[in-house]
């Protein structure tokens, strides 16, 4: 009879990405409200708060087709929706909603919005270098939208420019103390800090800034997606796995059974440098023996051979590894 348990326990500490990204082949899709209508499939469930978000909208740009303002929230929403369903489809919609409002916007503070919201899209695409284009120009219309200053240190980050990314990371913050609730402030911060403070190895620092945006999040009514994607960054960032085997007695013939196995296996995994480097410590508690089996044969002092179980001992062990991803 052979028993296996496993589990898996994630461990509090940092996590990072805002904007899950989102793999697949783009589409050429065009902004007809036929169309966007497809996006909420009836008869598949109850919808979502952004579902009736999205129709809303459609049905409000039907009947004010210039309205930019309704053009930014369609995209808004789209984009949500894609954190929400992984489609990539959502993106490319809320790219296409995003430019018309654009076009529609007056070219001031108020087109500071739509360009945080497609930079959001760039950034769920990986197209970063747009994404912190499109983010610098919303900060350079002296809107003082947070957003902006939060997703240019989003794509300094996946650039590679750490210290451009603290700096917007520190303004955003310097500037939501002024002018914002902490609890948004530390919603939006506090996670994007923490992942700064686990590239650079203290992991304290980073344990505390993660449990201060959970804590702000779940203060704070975010989106369930957004909340569910916090905690699913925090086990990707450490994890503790363990798994327990035991195999019973097995009959050996001539009416010989086997000795009963039992392996606790267990490995703590920690990840730096966006996930390059993997170093785990694993543990090996075992008792019993491999590859028994009955053998005829005369041991050292015995007169005789005679027939018995011989098999080899499973060792218990500790180990480390350290592997590297080019």
């Amino acid at each position: 009879m052979k028993w296996l348990i496993a589990f898996l326990v994630c461990c509090p500490v940092p996590l990072w990405s805002q904007s899950p990204s989102i793999s697949g082949p783009k589409k050429n899709l065009q902004l007809t409200f036929e169309h966007l209508d497809l996006r909420v499939r009836p008869g598949l469930g109850v919808a979502s708060q952004t579902d009736t978000q999205i129709r809303s909208l459609q049905e409000h740009i039907k009947k004010a087709p210039n309205d930019y303002a309704g053009y930014n929230g369609l995209g808004a929403a789209y984009v949500q929706k894609a954190r929400e369903t992984g489609e990539i489809d959502y993106y490319d919609l809320a790219e296409q909603s995003l430019k018309k409002c654009l076009e529609l916007v007056p070219q001031d503070f108020r087109s500071a919005e739509p360009l945080v919201h497609m930079s959001l899209v760039f950034m769920g695409e990986h197209r970063f270098t747009e994404a912190l284009a499109a983010a610098q120009k919303a900060i350079s219309l002296g809107s003082g939208n947070l957003a902006a200053f939060a997703i240019e240190g989003d794509a300094y980050t996946d650039m590679g420019d750490y210290d451009e990314a603290l700096t917007a990371y520190r303004t955003a913050q310097t500037l939501g103390a002024a002018t914002s609730s902490p609890l948004g402030v530390a919603y939006m911060q506090n996670s994007r800090m923490a992942y700064l403070a686990f590239l650079h190895g203290d992991t304290a620092k980073s344990i505390e800034l993660m449990k201060g945006a959970i804590t702000a999040a779940l203060q704070g009514n975010v989106p369930r997606e957004n909340l569910a994607w916090l905690y699913f960054e925090l086990g990707e960032r450490c994890q503790a796995r363990g798994e327990f085997e035991f195999v019973g007695q097995k009959p050996l013939g001539d009416g010989f059974v086997s000795v009963p196995v039992k392996e606790l296996r267990g490995a703590v995994v920690r990840r730096f440098l966006n996930q390059r480097i993997e170093a785990s410590m694993n543990l090996l508690i075992a008792s019993g023996y491999t590859g028994q089996t009955t053998e005829t044969l005369a041991l050292p002092g015995d007169p005789n051979p005679f027939e018995r179980i011989v098999g080899v001992r499973i060792p218990s062990s500790i180990s480390g590894s350290v592997s590297y991803r080019f």
